[in-house]
């Protein structure tokens, strides 16, 4: 075989390269989708052309308008009327005022202290509580309206370290319906640390909280009896419940151990414990063979007749 010639078997005839299908019905598609009609045939092998029909129908979609829907942080979102203020149609303006407060509250990471211009008149600026420093903690001041900085926060915990709901409830024993007063406590809300789906988190500053629970109960010291005196009654209730489950725990073993021996009794054999025979006597001569035993322990009695 020479170089630059193909065998003989190897060629095609060039009229057969390139030929049409003839058109189908519209209808006529292949399996996978493609239009038999806009297919080429090249040596015999069909292939499609550069048109391929869609497969998506635009009308399987559902279009919505997600400027009139709310987020509620637990996997679902509700659809409410907007209006024109940002508000859901119906809302009160206390009611958006509160939301926008929350939303706020909810914005504020301390990683943008940082970025806040510093003021313009330095002898009008507010200034901290404790050491007159104008650097102030952005979240104190923005949202509970405290004038400290981040030294004076970490130096005096005591005064304006933040708390949950729970150890206001427990330990100033402030009821649900204060603490849901905006108006009452300023709070800082956060996602819950737990799960996404659980409530969300709200902080209180603890002196505000002080504040308003030395109010209530009269004094601090009036404070403190009530949580000695509720103590006191947790822990009665405690010891109650205690002898309560250790009486029950009793009337249980005492009952277990009586049913014990009366099973035991009931299924033993009992084994007569009989007594020597006596002679029973009787003018009779057919009965002078006649004696009689008895059970000494149940007291069952027999006669017998021996030879």
């Amino acid at each position: 075989m020479k170089h630059g010639v193909a065998p003989t078997g190897s060629l095609r005839d060039a009229s057969l390269g390139k030929q049409k299908v003839p058109a189908l019905p519209n209808n006529a598609n292949d399996p996978n989708g493609t239009n038999i009609r806009n297919c080429e045939t090249t040596n015999g092998m069909t292939r499609p052309s550069t048109y391929i029909k869609p497969t998506v129908h635009k009308k399987d979609y559902i279009e919505y308008d997600f400027s009139t829907m709310e987020d509620t942080y637990g996997g679902f979102i509700t659809g409410k009327n907007i209006g024109k203020n940002g508000g859901s149609v119906g809302m009160s303006l206390n009611e958006w005022k509160n939301q926008q407060l929350e939303k706020k509250s909810m914005t504020l990471n301390d990683d943008n202290d940082g970025d806040d211009l510093p003021p313009l008149e330095i002898h009008n600026a507010p200034q901290c509580y404790e050491c007159k420093s104008i650097e102030l903690d952005k979240k104190m001041f923005e949202v509970f309206g405290c004038r400290v900085c981040k030294a004076c926060k970490e130096k005096y915990p005591e005064k304006y370290s933040l708390l949950t709901k729970t150890e206001c409830k427990e330990d100033y024993f402030l009821t649900e319906p204060e603490l849901a007063d905006l108006a009452l406590f300023k709070r800082i809300v956060k996602e819950n640390p737990h799960s996404g789906t659980f409530s969300r988190m709200q902080l209180f500053l603890r002196y505000q909280i002080e504040e308003y629970a030395f109010k209530k109960w009269g004094s601090e010291e009036n404070l403190d009896n009530e949580w000695l005196r509720r103590e006191e009654m947790r822990k009665n209730r405690r010891e109650k419940k205690f002898n309560n489950k250790l009486k029950e725990m009793r009337k249980k073993l005492r009952a277990e151990e009586l049913t014990k021996n009366l099973r035991a009794v009931r299924d033993k054999k009992h084994v007569h414990n009989w007594s020597l025979p006596v002679k029973i006597k009787n003018n009779d001569s057919e009965s002078n063979n006649l004696y009689v035993k008895r059970c000494l322990d149940c007291g069952m009695q027999v006669e017998e007749f021996i030879l």
